[in-house]
């Protein structure tokens, strides 16, 4: 690892674990932390450069700093708290665009148009395929409910989720070889929930 993302490693999670909301039961340091793991699993097993890797993992490790200031379209926060951190190292121009376009990747419906926003998106979703997702979907679905106020009967909240998983797909080979398996045994997982 980089001793860039060494640095932005400590920075976000120092920030993370003092500034941000405790009601964030989803996307909070865990989160960040998968997403970074998958970030690193996706790139080894796309065997990505290393100045590339760079980029992605300080990408994935800002995707939702911004969630200390605003919940909705706190992406555009990240970003301005990339470019002031890396700016403030000397991080080269170029490759800081390359870290907000990853970052703007993650806002949902996602739209990566380059591989490494593709990895970053796709890590975003690994744990549509995670043996915790049904954990992971029940602290989701409380975090919606105090942050935007959007409650949901169970039938509806495990129709909605049925839904998302059966249309999403992942956006990189790897990413479908790690995860896919185990979001087809959550979709079924779901699916037995609500019947």
């Amino acid at each position: 690892m980089s001793s860039t993302v060494d640095k932005v490693r400590a920075y976000v999670t120092k920030r993370m674990k003092e500034e941000l909301p405790l009601d964030l039961c989803f996307h909070n340091w865990d989160h960040t932390r998968v997403v970074v793991d998958a970030c690193h699993r996706i790139a080894v097993t796309s065997q990505i450069s290393e100045p590339d890797s760079e980029i992605l993992m300080i990408a994935a490790w800002f995707h939702d700093l911004g969630f200390i200031h605003q919940y909705q379209g706190h992406e555009k926060e990240s970003q301005k708290m990339a470019e002031s951190l890396l700016r403030s190292i000397h991080f080269n121009d170029k490759r800081l665009d390359g870290v907000i376009s990853c970052i703007e990747a993650t806002r949902m419906p996602q739209s990566p148009k380059t591989f490494l926003e593709r990895i970053l998106c796709d890590a975003d979703m690994a744990h549509l395929g995670s043996p915790d997702y049904l954990n992971r979907l029940a602290l989701l679905r409380k975090e919606w409910l105090i942050k935007l106020g959007k409650a949901f009967t169970d039938r509806d909240w495990y129709t909605e989720n049925v839904n998302f998983l059966e249309q999403h797909k992942y956006f990189t080979l790897a990413a479908g070889g790690l995860y896919h398996g185990g979001k087809i045994k959550n979709i079924n997982r779901l699916k037995k929930t609500y019947k």
